[in-house]
């Protein structure tokens, strides 16, 4: 997940669901609770980010305000 904010930061995040415990100690992932992992932080930009854009793939990372500045990101999945 991808998100952009007014004060020009991008934040890649992952919903990760969250381990528990059965009756029996064993660990297993709740089918009804998740949260939001921080993965990395961006800050291309000075003004509110107001285009995101991922590839097909998963690979590339468009980002651009109003004004026509615009940023572009590779990276890997993860």
């Amino acid at each position: 997940m991808v998100a952009g904010f007014q004060d020009g930061v991008v934040r890649l995040l992952m919903v990760q669901k969250v381990e528990g415990t059965d009756q029996y100690g064993r660990r297993v992932a709740s089918c009804d609770k998740s949260e939001l992992v921080l993965k990395q932080v961006l800050r291309p930009h000075k003004t509110n980010v107001a285009a995101l854009a991922i590839d097909s793939r998963g690979e590339l990372l468009a980002t651009g305000v109003s004004g026509f500045t615009r940023c572009r990101w590779e990276g890997s999945r993860g």
